[in-house]
C-alpha cells in the first residue's frame, strides 16, 4: 500500500496502513507531555500520507497537525486564515494569532514537510484569503471551546491511529513538542519566541516529563492534562 500506484483512501485503508507502522513503547509522565521525536516522526509520515492520497477530510486533518507542529496552539489555528500563510518551500511562514491567556501574537517559520500538507489542502479546498484555513464554525458566535474541541478530536483520531493515544498526550503535545524542540536546538530565548510565552510559564509546561512511580498500594496519579 505504501508503494503501489497513487489513489485515493477507501473507507478500510487508513486502518490497514496504520497497522504497518512501527509500534512505540508507551511513555509515561505526570502530566501532559511533549510528544517525543519519535513520535512527531510517526505523526509527520501519517500526516504526508494522508496529504497525499486522502481524501477531503485527511487533507483536513493533515493541515490541522501542520498548524501545530509549526507551533501555533490548537485553538490559535481555528483563528487563522488563509491570508495569513505563506506556502513557499523554504521560506513558508504562518502568522499566531495569540491568544487572550498569555499566549503573544507571533510569525512562525513552517518547515518544507508542513509546507507541503499545507498546500496540498489548499489545493483541495481553494479560498479567498479571509476564509479561514482549517476551521468551519458551526455555531453562529466563534467559541474557543469549540474551536479547541475540535482540534482535540482531530489530533486524538491521528494518534489513536498510530498507537499514540496515551493518557500523558493530548492535542496540546505537539504544540509542546515545537517548543521543547526549539529550546533544546536553538536556544531558550527562541523557544520563548515560538511559544509566545513567558519564559516561566513555558519552563512550567515542558517540565511534565517525570515517570509515574506506582507501588501495588498506591494508585498512580491520573494525569492533568493541559488545554492551550
Amino acid at each position: 500500500m505504501l508503494v503501489g500506484p497513487r489513489r485515493t483512501f477507501g473507507k478500510n485503508d487508513p486502518g490497514t496502513l496504520a497497522a504497518q507502522f512501527p509500534k512505540l513503547h508507551l511513555r509515561t509522565g505526570e502530566r501532559c507531555r511533549p510528544h517525543t521525536d519519535d513520535e512527531i516522526v510517526l505523526l509527520r509520515i501519517w500526516n504526508l500520507i494522508q496529504s497525499d492520497v486522502g481524501g477531503k477530510h485527511a487533507h483536513k486533518s493533515a493541515a490541522v497537525y501542520a498548524q501545530c507542529d509549526a507551533g501555533l496552539t490548537p485553538t490559535e489555528r481555528a483563528m487563522v486564515s488563509v491570508r495569513n500563510v505563506a506556502l513557499i518551500p523554504g521560506l513558508g511562514k504562518i502568522d499566531a494569532p495569540g491568544l487572550r491567556s498569555g499566549v503573544a501574537k507571533r510569525t512562525l517559520r513552517l518547515e518544507d514537510v508542513n509546507v507541503h500538507i499545507l498546500s496540498a489542502y489548499m489545493a483541495q479546498a481553494p479560498a479567498d484569503l479571509g476564509t479561514p484555513l482549517t476551521y468551519r464554525q458551526r455555531a453562529d458566535k466563534f467559541s474557543l471551546a469549540s474551536a479547541g474541541a475540535s482540534a482535540d478530536g482531530i489530533l486524538k483520531r491521528q494518534r489513536a491511529a498510530l498507537g499514540l493515544d496515551h493518557e500523558d498526550v493530548s492535542a496540546a503535545s505537539v504544540t509542546l513538542w515545537r517548543a521543547k524542540y526549539t529550546w533544546d536546538n536553538d536556544g531558550i530565548a527562541e523557544a520563548t519566541d515560538v511559544s509566545g510565552r513567558r519564559l516561566d510559564n513555558l519552563y512550567g509546561l515542558l517540565l511534565t516529563r517525570v515517570d509515574v512511580k506506582t507501588t501495588p498500594t498506591a494508585p498512580p496519579s491520573k494525569p492533568r492534562m493541559v488545554n492551550i
